[in-house]
């Protein structure tokens, strides 16, 4: 009892983080499709992106993963994402996983440099008991060819340390077939530019649940809850959920929900929401994954198309 006691003070205590994509989106189509939460629902190729740790409770050893948004929201119609990650376990305990992404947008006139960000992550994660991990990531960030306040050309570089942790506990549900699961990441980076959500220093925690209700059918929920600060820039709040419906180990189904609020000056959006779905089919060891973001017409993910392709092992 007092390891659990200890395990979930440690979860609940802080989470800072910093996600490094256009205004929180995903990396990946299967977060996306599950409302954006990531902190405590089953881990995958994009671990750095997410919580490192919690992929040590998954089940597969390696795991490679390439995605791509396309954006049809007005302010980011022209706008193009793609993303890469990747990871691999040692003897079930240690795990290295290395990932990023690539945004493109369209050529300013004035200048005729087209903008950009990229996003590299390595991370390293060991699992200390049967029910607790934790993992360090660590990020650079390159943005280019922008401006602000005006027509000022300006690049932006900065870089982040990531320390993450996972626990599970028991539950009484469905026999005690169901595994409960808390995730939580600190988080610091260099600078803050909320446009790509870069924050100097954020809070997040996140619960998730897998009911398996029988060998062919279960049923995944997550929650997230997040808190991002970027100084003069402004901060975040942001709050998701998602669930994910597996049907023999081959379709998944998915859908959720986000709302998140931003005080940036420079962002001309106040509180954004959405809606996700999403589908998935494997085949061997091959997994196809899309989803569709809705929201309203002038927010920068709404009809939002994601996809990604996958191997694992």
């Amino acid at each position: 009892m007092r390891r659990f006691v200890i395990i979930l003070s440690l979860i609940l205590s802080a989470q800072w983080t910093s996600a490094q994509n256009f205004y929180n989106t995903p990396s990946d189509a299967r977060a996306t499709a599950m409302g954006g939460v990531s902190m405590a629902v089953t881990g995958d190729a994009y671990a750095t992106s997410a919580n490192p740790s919690a992929a040590l409770f998954g089940r597969k050893t390696i795991q490679a993963a390439f995605g791509y948004t396309k954006f049809s929201g007005e302010p980011m119609r022209h706008n193009r994402m793609m993303s890469f990650g990747v990871y691999g376990k040692v003897e079930n305990r240690h795990l290295f996983a290395a990932g990023g992404n690539f945004g493109i947008e369209p050529i300013l006139e004035y200048s005729g440099k087209r903008p950009g960000v990229q996003r590299y992550e390595v991370a390293y994660g060991y699992k200390a008991t049967e029910r607790f991990a934790f993992a360090v990531t660590a990020r650079y960030v390159r943005t280019y060819g922008h401006y602000r306040g005006g027509c000022i050309i300006w690049d932006f570089n900065t870089g982040g340390i990531d320390f993450s942790v996972t626990g599970q506990l028991p539950t009484k549900i469905l026999d005690g077939a169901a595994v409960a699961t808390l995730g939580a990441k600190l988080t610091g980076c260099l600078g803050g530019m909320p446009e790509y959500d870069i924050y100097i220093f954020g809070a997040s925690v996140g619960g998730g649940l897998v009911m398996p209700f029988t060998d062919s059918h279960s049923l995944e929920i997550g929650v997230d809850a997040k808190y991002g600060w970027a100084g003069d820039c402004g901060h975040m709040v942001y709050g998701g959920i998602g669930a994910e419906y597996t049907l023999m180990q081959l379709l998944y189904f998915r859908i959720g929900g986000n709302i998140t609020h931003y005080t940036d000056p420079y962002v001309d959006y106040r509180t954004i929401g959405y809606g996700t779905i999403g589908v998935g089919v494997r085949f061997f060891h091959l997994q196809l994954d899309v989803s569709y973001s809705a929201g309203r017409r002038n927010a920068p993910m709404a009809n939002m198309f994601q996809f990604s392709v996958g191997l694992d092992f």
